[in-house]
């Protein structure tokens, strides 16, 4: 496993995480030591991956977007950037971070990250069946898939200098509570509040350990402030 240092930064309203490693790269943006940001998440952080999915949490339609580039809709949860694009932007990566599932994706955006994200998803298994959106386990299957693809278009030294140096945003807010417990309340007839509360706290931790214990996303340590 190779080594990482994780910095945990709160975003949104009880679990948003920044993940960020600490060696050089190669084929990183000029002038810039960081290669690329990936986004995991909710509404904060999607850029569009929504409008693939047959689902009523969409914003490919007016007024989101109305701020956007030419005004148009692409499904971001928003009048403008989201969360992502704007840290992206920040940090000199790219000016907005492209959806994964965007069908007009180019190999140079690839590189420099992509969001996962989906919006109306949550820490809570549930809540991504409830509006048929892309739970974790979906957008670690995406992620997976997307190693594969930057294996094909920079090779795989390349490839893991970019997975191990890149900034992971991780994002989910309050979709849990808002649809799972109150909007549609199977889980509370399942949990009391505090009991739920422990059971995101868990679901949050086990998406950490995941990536931790198996490798799967790379994570090695985790540094909590």
């Amino acid at each position: 496993m190779l080594p990482l240092v994780v910095n945990v930064v709160l975003i949104c309203l009880y679990a948003s995480v920044c993940l960020r490693c600490s060696v050089a790269t190669v084929n990183k943006p000029k002038n810039n030591s960081l290669p690329a940001v990936i986004a995991f998440g909710d509404s904060f952080a999607d850029s569009g991956n929504n409008n693939f999915r047959v689902t009523l949490a969409k914003a490919n339609f007016y007024p989101y977007g109305k701020d956007f580039m030419g005004g148009k809709a692409t499904g971001r949860f928003t009048n403008g950037k989201t969360l992502a694009d704007t840290i992206a932007a920040k940090l000199g990566v790219m000016d907005y971070l492209p959806a994964y599932l965007d069908p007009s994706l180019q190999n140079e955006d690839m590189i420099r990250g992509v969001s996962f994200a989906s919006g109306a998803s949550g820490f809570d298994p549930l809540t991504g069946r409830l509006l048929n959106v892309f739970s974790i386990p979906d957008q670690i299957e995406m992620f997976k898939e997307y190693i594969v693809k930057l294996k094909g278009i920079v090779g795989e030294k390349e490839t893991n200098d970019i997975i191990e140096n890149g900034l992971y945003l991780v994002s989910w807010s309050s979709n849990d509570w808002g649809i799972s417990y109150t909007a549609l309340p199977i889980r509370a007839v399942q949990y009391d509040v505090p009991t739920y509360a422990t059971f995101l706290v868990k679901k949050a931790t086990e998406f950490i350990q995941r990536g931790t214990d198996s490798n799967e996303l790379q994570f090695d340590s985790l540094q909590r402030h």
